[in-house]
């Protein structure tokens, strides 16, 4: 995807070919804790953002503002376990937006007047999550070619762990699509002017109903719309996807659906519903 080379050209561009860390020295003591991060810009362009901390008292710059990069906190927690504070950093190549996923990067304090930064994660348009995994602190990062350039659902989920400073790559899993008994995806519209039905009985009275899609073109995601055989209309309530299908399983009298690979809405009576990715 055109996105994932911009992030690795811009990644080695930023950070060096190797996982050799990137450091800025400080004015501290050997025994240096932070008291907290915070993001400075650039006076002259909001758009470029730096690093500072606050270490015992004392403000230090980590990433200067003269970088070109639009950088947000995500989190501050202790990631590698130094009884210490690290800063889960966002790089956000839209400046904010949302048109592009985000990649991510780990500051941690050595602890003796010096920062390390880390490589890049992959780009995600999901925050990464902090997992405890075989004793260690691990960061789990979904990266999918879901955005609008993109006609792919699948997602792969790389785990991560903090070693001195660094990420490394420990594992990949492909996240398992849930089969569907009969199912419409957004590849296989022609056209975003295309209005494509998906026909099924879906309350069990022997009449076909109809899942009508658009696509909404920003995002290339299918678009729905209800007409049941009663004659009633149901909102779709902002549902989107890639894929919708239509699996064997009922809730309330009426077939619970899946969009892209896992997301399983259910009947309430009035509406589908959004449950738990299975």
């Amino acid at each position: 995807m055109k996105t994932s080379i911009v992030f690795v050209a811009l990644s080695l561009l930023l950070y060096g070919c190797g996982n050799d860390p990137k450091q800025k020295q400080a004015e501290a003591g050997s025994d240096t804790t932070v008291d907290s991060f915070y993001v400075t810009e650039n006076p002259n362009d909001g758009l470029m953002r730096g690093l500072s901390a606050s270490v015992d008292g004392k403000t230090i710059s980590i990433i200067d503002t003269t970088e070109h990069l639009y950088l947000v906190i995500d989190s501050v927690l202790d990631y590698d376990q130094d009884n210490d504070l690290d800063a889960l950093m966002i790089y956000s190549e839209s400046g904010g937006g949302n048109c592009c996923p985000d990649a991510y990067f780990l500051v941690t304090n050595n602890g003796n007047g010096t920062f390390t930064r880390s490589a890049m994660t992959e780009p995600s348009y999901h925050s990464p999550t902090l997992e405890k995994w075989k004793g260690q602190n691990t960061l789990l990062v979904r990266t999918n070619d879901a955005g609008p350039d993109g006609d792919d659902y699948k997602e792969t989920i790389i785990r991560y762990a903090v070693e001195k400073g660094q990420l490394k790559v420990i594992e990949k899993l492909e996240t398992k699509e849930i089969p569907a008994i009969k199912e419409i995806k957004a590849s296989g519209f022609e056209s975003v002017e295309d209005v494509n039905d998906l026909l099924f009985d879906l309350d069990g009275d022997n009449i076909a109903d109809t899942i009508r899609c658009s696509i909404w073109e920003r995002w290339n995601l299918l678009v729905p719309d209800f007409l049941f055989s009663d004659g009633s209309v149901y909102d779709k309530n902002g549902m989107s996807a890639k894929r919708i299908g239509i699996l064997s399983s009922k809730t309330n009298g009426r077939n619970d659906l899946v969009l892209d690979l896992n997301r399983v809405y259910k009947w309430d009576g009035k509406a589908y519903k959004d449950g738990e990715e299975e």
